[in-house]
């Protein structure tokens, strides 16, 4: 397999700090709580596949985006290599 299961857990770990983290950027922007854990959650998965369509008007929220974005990055990256590796290896 390309990723172990901690692996996995640690993604879907990451997903839900960055719902969390999303909540919390979108408080501290506009001073009331306007995302529940749902949409919050819906956002960071949506990150995470790439299909993102929140528009980020602040600053911290876009440092965020980029933040997970990077991640996204990395996760592909390294599930390719591992997948190709893995295809790849002598029976």
């Amino acid at each position: 397999q390309p990723f172990e299961s901690e692996l996995w857990l640690s993604v879907i770990g990451v997903t839900l700090l960055s719902a969390i983290l999303v909540m919390l950027v979108d408080f501290i922007v506009t001073g009331k709580r306007s995302t529940n854990i749902a949409e919050a959650f819906y956002h960071a998965l949506a990150m995470l596949l790439g299909g993102e369509d929140q528009e980020w008007i602040s600053w911290p929220g876009r440092v965020l985006r980029l933040g997970m974005l990077f991640v996204v990055l990395i996760v592909g990256a390294t599930y390719t290599a591992n997948l190709a590796a893995f295809l790849t290896r002598p029976a």
